[in-house]
Order: structure tokens, then sequence, then C-alpha cells
């Protein structure tokens, strides 16, 4: 998109990055949450279209073009997080086991 807002910058803080992921992470489900009850709107709505009037089969279309819109938006936001590993790693290493340090020379 050209014309695609600068996103903020990434804080300095490491609590008000964890801040910052986990208000990202609760707007990638509320997107996902979206995308599935358009999923299952699309699905009810097809199953009803076989002997109904020709203007359910049009708002069918209109929710599978906001459906496609959503999932583009996902994708994207994929595709950005995989080109910032910087704002991954953090969580990715909080969850994995912290590696030990060598022992000080005084205690060997």
């Amino acid at each position: 998109m050209p014309n695609a807002p600068e996103p903020p910058p990434l804080p300095i803080d490491l609590a008000a990055a964890h801040a910052m992921i986990l208000v990202e992470r609760a707007a990638r489900l509320a997107s996902e949450i979206a995308v599935e009850r358009l999923k299952l709107e699309v699905a009810r709505l097809r199953r009803e279209r076989f002997g109904t009037s020709s203007d359910r089969s049009s708002r069918i279309d209109q929710l599978e073009l906001v459906l496609e819109d959503l999932e583009e938006t996902l994708a994207e936001t994929d595709a950005q997080a995989a080109a910032e590993p910087e704002a991954l790693s953090g969580a990715a290493t909080s969850r994995s086991k912290p590696a030990r340090r060598p022992l000080p020379e005084h205690l060997l």
C-alpha cells in the first residue's frame, strides 16, 4: 500500500515493548476472529443460496470481498512480522530455556 501510515517507533524500554507486543497480539486475535466469523456467515449464506432470491447472493459476494480484504491484511501483517525478527525475538527468547553463563573465575 503506497499510503500506509508509518508505524510507531519501537520502544526502548522492555516493559513498553512487552505492552506493545501484547496490544499487537490482541489486535491480531480480533482480526482472526472477525475472519472466522465472516467465513461462518459466508458458509451459512451459501447453504441458503439454493432456493432464495438473488439478493442474498449479492450479500454473499460482498462478504467474500470483505473476507478477502481481511485475509490480505493478515497476510501483510505476517509478512511484516517476518521482516522484523527483532520485534519477535524478545517473545521467542522469553519462552525458550535461558542460556547458562560460565562460572566466574573466583568460583572455579
